[in-house]
C-alpha cells in the first residue's frame, strides 16, 4: 500500500491530476451514425438481395445499449486513442450517411462510390492499434459489403 501512494504521489506531481477523457458521447454518438449508415444503406435493400428495408436493417445488424457497452469496454484504458479515433470517424460515419441519402433512386454503383469515399475519408483518421480495432469492429454491425 505504502508503494503504490509513493507512486501515486510521484505520479501526480510528474503528470498532474489528470483522468482519461470521458467519451460516452463519442462512443453513443458512433452508435447512432452507425445505425444512420445502416438506414441509409437499407433504403435500397434489394441491392442486397433482401426483401424489405426492415430485413435488411436486420441483416446488417444495429448498434444498442449492448453494442455501446461493448465499445466502452474495448476502449477501457485506449480512451485518448479513442477520442482522436471517434471523432475523426463520426464525422466520416457523417459523410458516408449522406452520400447514401443522395443515391435515393438506387443508382448502380452508388453504394460502392459511397463506401469507397468513405473508406478513404476514415482510412485518414488516427487509427486505435491493432488488437483494440479487431475487438472494436466485433461490437459493430459491417458496413460495407
Amino acid at each position: 500500500m505504502r508503494v503504490r501512494y509513493v507512486c501515486g504521489v510521484a505520479l501526480v506531481s510528474l503528470m498532474g491530476c489528470q483522468r482519461p477523457p470521458d467519451i460516452s458521447t463519442l462512443v453513443d454518438d458512433h452508435g447512432t451514425l452507425l445505425n444512420d449508415v445502416v438506414t441509409a444503406t437499407c433504403d435500397c435493400f434489394q441491392d442486397f438481395g433482401y426483401e424489405s428495408s426492415s430485413e435488411c436493417d436486420l441483416g446488417f445488424g444495429s448498434v444498442d445499449s449492448t453494442g455501446r457497452q461493448c465499445l466502452l469496454d474495448v476502449l477501457r484504458g485506449h480512451e485518448e486513442d479513442a477520442e482522436a479515433y471517434l471523432s475523426c470517424a463520426n464525422l466520416t460515419l457523417i459523410e458516408f450517411s449522406n452520400c447514401l441519402d443522395e443515391n435515393d433512386s438506387c443508382e448502380p454503383g452508388g453504394y460502392d462510390n459511397c463506401v469507397a469515399a468513405y473508406m478513404g475519408a476514415e482510412g485518414t483518421c488516427p487509427q486505435l492499434s491493432g488488437v483494440v480495432q479487431n475487438e472494436f469492429a466485433a461490437c459493430v454491425p459491417a458496413l460495407t459489403r
